[in-house]
């Protein structure tokens, strides 16, 4: 890593931990306390960027978005992204300030794998009475700026991260439809219990055409991504197919988002015909835009 990319990549994440922008010892809780994906969409007077902590024990990650959206709302396309892995190290609870009150925070080390190691001291909050739950970090944006233990911030961001609800694997599970009244269609078959997926296209409808394509094989899931579905961002799965007929098979790598509040439910996949190059063929082209066409449940 050059000395440049070295100094990006701390300054993304410092500005992500500092929001850019004491009390008495108590036991700690337990390092799960704060695993999940925890996000909020943000501008600071350019273009609207969501900022991504994924954390899982003691370990974990710190991205963000680019959109080309400006008003707050990072909807639309991602224009860019970027993900930095850190580890974690978590100390006593303090009392911190919090808006008008204080609460009990976690003390909480941060490092990222660089060489030398970077590490930033702050300090965590989840609360559970937000609806969804929500984290807050130290406020750095003064003297205590957490570039030492002893700089560690003494005050929270009022900033709150939303928990993100997972996608559910068993909501993939099912017989999915595309079949307009006169045209071709396409019914999908999907196992989540056993990974199993069955993708029939036809000729003419469904009801009285012809297969003309069959594909098969079985498939896994990634860590949840976001991705982009007209003017809304969802939280979709991130799926790995691996195909088995027809031969030779392949991988294939793309994303599928379930909407479980239409009725019926509707599957929408990645559009790997939108951009050039973002085509599916690896896990780096991995589409992150969906296509509008919905296949229903049955």
């Amino acid at each position: 890593m050059t000395i440049a990319t070295r100094s990006a990549v701390v300054s993304f994440t410092f500005c992500l931990l500092a929001a850019c922008g004491g009390g008495s010892d108590g036991t700690p809780p337990p390092v799960t306390s704060f695993d999940g994906t925890w996000a909020v969409c943000r501008n600071d007077g350019g273009s609207d960027f969501r900022e991504i902590f994924t954390i899982a024990g003691t370990s974990g990650s710190i991205g963000q978005l680019d959109y080309a959206t400006t008003d707050s709302t990072c909807d639309g396309d991602t224009t860019s992204d970027l993900s930095v892995p850190v580890t974690a190290v978590y100390g006593a609870q303090v009392s911190a300030g919090l808006g008008a009150g204080s609460v009990m925070a976690t003390r909480v080390d941060v490092t990222l794998p660089l060489i030398p190691p970077e590490t930033f001291y702050t300090l965590i909050y989840r609360d559970a009475a937000a609806s969804p739950d929500a984290i807050h970090l130290g406020d750095d944006s003064g003297a205590y700026d957490g570039s030492t233990a002893a700089l560690r911030p003494i005050a929270l961001q009022t900033l709150a991260r939303a928990l993100q609800a997972p996608p559910v694997p068993g909501d993939l599970t099912g017989e999915w439809r595309y079949c307009p009244a006169a045209g071709d269609g396409d019914i999908v078959t999907i196992n989540g219990a056993t990974g199993a997926f069955d993708a029939r296209k036809y000729s003419g409808t469904c009801a009285a055409g012809t297969v003309v394509e069959q594909v098969t094989g079985t498939f896994t899931l990634a860590a949840p991504v976001y991705a982009s579905l007209g003017a809304t961002t969802v939280t979709a799965f991130a799926v790995n197919l691996a195909v088995t007929t027809p031969a030779p098979g392949g991988s294939m790598f793309t994303t599928i988002w379930v909407d479980a509040e239409a009725s019926p439910r509707r599957l929408y996949h990645g559009d790997d015909t939108l951009h050039a190059g973002i085509d599916g063929s690896t896990a780096s082209a991995r589409p992150r835009v969906l296509s509008p066409t919905a296949y229903l449940k049955q």
